[in-house]
């Protein structure tokens, strides 16, 4: 699966320090502020910062890193991204790492994204180990409800359950998705009628479906109507 970081707008620069400065500053960020905003994407605030090491830290305590632990750190996590404009949606903006593409870049994929297949009338997400399916875990139905209805993802918000007849539609066309397994239970986002807190399932031996209370955990498959 292609790995990348997404950018909203404006440009991040990253300003080195040529001289050690031990007060506290009212519009400073530091190195921890830069790593752990590309690590762990933690927001910072700028201002009042000591710009020495913490009282009683020495090299190796987690609250003392060296530039050299900062630098690979951040290197490990870009290394991770090897997405290219062409596996990006057109007009999405991306950070690029690949060689000769460093930086902000613009996506130019067109078409269907390689992470689903469209089935009848939906986007279908392809993977069961991918976000689309939610990485192939399972849920109790109110919360594969809302996990699919909250999806953000390939730049679109529409992602929900698929109906009754929907579930069965992706089941018949389950040898173009990766690996829907015999005893596989998939949750849809239809209510059983007349039976309280009950949702229809659609399973992969027989493609069939039955009803099952909501607190039970099945696995989730987003879909979306197609554009």
């Amino acid at each position: 699966m292609k790995k990348f970081l997404f950018f909203g707008v404006g440009v991040l620069f990253l300003l080195g320090m040529s001289q050690v400065v031990s007060a506290q500053s009212a519009s400073m960020y530091t190195l921890d502020d830069i790593y752990y905003y590309l690590t762990e994407g933690e927001e910072a605030t700028a201002g009042g910062h000591s710009l020495e090491p913490p009282v009683g830290a020495v090299p190796g305590d987690p609250l003392f890193k060296t530039l050299k632990q900062i630098y690979e750190g951040i290197q490990a996590e870009f290394d991770k991204c090897d997405a290219t404009t062409a596996d990006v949606l057109a007009g999405e903006s991306f950070y690029s790492v690949q060689t000769g593409s460093w930086g902000v870049q613009t996506g130019q994929m067109q078409g269907t994204p390689p992470q689903i297949v469209i089935i009848g009338d939906m986007w279908v997400a392809s993977s069961k180990d991918g976000l689309g399916c939610a990485e192939d875990g399972t849920m109790t139905w109110p919360v594969a409800s809302s996990w699919a209805n909250d999806l953000d993802w390939l730049a679109q918000t529409d992602w929900r359950l698929p109906g009754k007849a929907q579930g069965a539609e992706i089941c018949g066309s389950k040898g173009e998705l990766e690996s829907i397994e015999d005893l596989d239970y998939h949750w849809t986002g239809e209510a059983r009628v007349g039976v309280a807190d009950h949702y229809w399932v659609w399973w992969g031996y027989d493609c069939g479906s039955g009803s099952n209370d909501k607190t039970r955990s099945r696995k989730v498959r987003a879909v979306r109507s197609c554009e």
